[in-house]
Formats: structure tokens, sequence, C-alpha cells
């Protein structure tokens, strides 16, 4: 007799028990939360698995992560009716941030999760638990420390959730979660050009221009040769040139002090 297969649905929920065990064991927990889809579900899963008295769920402000993206992530916390605390990092004011080499992510998330984990300690929380899901950890950059080698714990990741089964899940039980994708200002940077703020300030106001005309989301990419590459959603890229947007966005952005602008024809 051949062995019984699972079903996909059965596999998954197998997966969320695994992930609501792991939280009841931990018993409080700190989410770092950004709002995006992965954040989400962890949050989701761990209001589903303690109770709000039992998470404290803590965003990042910083001058290298989008205006936007701080709103979406207050607008999502509201829609699950807890406290968003709001912190600052500071990760320009390190030389090897602003450098831009191949420890920049590294410093930032190292940064980062190193206040997370004073912030719990300071409240015997003894969990710090971030959004990596499966997939992204299999996938994740040799270069980059991993969320467990910084002490914080990835649920998601542990209980195999891959990047389709949260979007399942979200989709299946319409979480709040929105469209945009977040991003660090800093990756729009190539490599060896060195950050500082009022260039991350220029390429937030390029994005914002360019999603003032209609766009769901724009990403402004500054390569090593100067050009800054526009991206906007692959659906939405005929509206550039349909409507004759071309020459007026490369205008507007050139105007922002990017000398040449191109529109990626691949989308966001």
């Amino acid at each position: 007799m051949e062995a019984a297969i699972d079903r996909p649905d059965a596999i998954l929920e197998r997966k969320r028990r695994k992930l609501r065990e792991e939280y009841a064991a931990m018993r409080r927990v700190l989410v770092a939360f950004s709002g995006g889809r992965d954040s989400v579900l962890l949050l989701h899963e761990a209001l589903t698995a303690l109770g709000a008295e039992n998470v404290w769920v803590v965003t990042a402000s910083s001058r290298i992560r989008p205006k936007a993206e701080l709103e979406v992530a207050r607008q999502v916390a509201d829609a699950f009716g807890v406290e968003l605390t709001t912190i600052e990092t500071h990760e320009l004011s390190m030389g090897s941030f602003r450098a831009n080499g191949p420890e920049r992510c590294r410093v930032c998330k190292a940064h980062l999760f190193g206040i997370l984990r004073r912030m719990a300690g300071a409240e015997s929380i003894g969990h710090v638990v971030d959004g990596l899901n499966s997939t992204e950890r299999e996938e994740r950059d040799e270069l980059l420390l991993t969320p467990a080698e910084l002490g914080i714990a990835s649920p998601l990741a542990d209980a195999g959730l891959t990047r389709r089964d949260v979007r399942r899940i979200i989709e299946a039980e319409d979480l709040p979660v929105s469209r945009r994708k977040t991003h660090c200002l800093a990756s729009r940077v190539s490599a060896g050009i060195p950050l500082t703020g009022e260039l991350l300030e220029r390429i937030e106001r390029a994005e914002t221009l360019i999603e003032q005309r209609g766009f769901s989301e724009a990403i402004v990419r500054l390569h090593s040769d100067g050009l800054a590459r526009i991206k906007v959603p692959a659906g939405e890229i005929g509206v550039i040139f349909q409507n004759g947007l071309t020459a007026e966005l490369a205008k507007e952005v050139s105007a922002l002090g990017f000398d040449n602008v191109a529109v990626d024809l691949n989308g966001t």
C-alpha cells in the first residue's frame, strides 16, 4: 500500500501548530515589527498564542527607513488593536555603515537587534522575534549574521513556513497587510557609494514624487556610474510610456540631483 500523502492544507496547519507551540514555550515576546507581510503574520500568530498582554510590538524609525513605511507599521498595528512602540536608531552615526561595504547589513542588524535585546531584558522578556521565513533563511547572504547568531528567534522559519505559506495564510485570513514592500533606503545605493542622510533623503523624495504620479510603489536605485534607475510595479510600467511621462519623470528626478535617469523595464 502506498503511503498517504499529506494535503497541502494539512501540512500548512501542522506548521502553524508548531509555530504556536513555540510561542507558547516563549511565554512573552518582543516582536520586531516592520509592517511587512512576514511581520504581520509573526504578530498575528503571537497574539493568537499568547494574548496582547504578553506581546510587545516594536518598530524602528531611522533615516534609512522611508517615512511611509513607519506610517504603514502604525496603521497595521492599529488594525490589530495593539500599541506600537517606536524607537530611534542611528545607523548613519557608524562609519562602518556609512562606508556601504559588504558589512553594511551586518552592522545594521547588530545595531537594531542589540537595542531590542536590551529593551526586552529590561522588561524581563526572554525572547525577541523577527519575521524571517524559511525561504529567506535558505537564501540568506553568507556574509550576514543570522538572527540566531544575534540572539534573535525566527519562529516562522523554525516552523518551516515558506514565503508562499506566509502569503497563503495572509490571503486566507484577510490579515491587514499593505501592498507596499518594506525596503531600507540604503539598499537603493550601490555598494561602495558612501551613505549620507542627504543622499538617502533625495532618494526618498524621488520615490515620493513618482508615487504622487499615481504609482502604487516606486524604487529609485543609484548606481556607481551615477545612473538613477526608476522601478515601479511591472503592471504599471506601461503607464509611463502611454501617458508620455518618461521625459517628465526624468526631468523631475534629475532636479533632485541625479544626473542620469532611466526606467527599469523589469519592474519591481
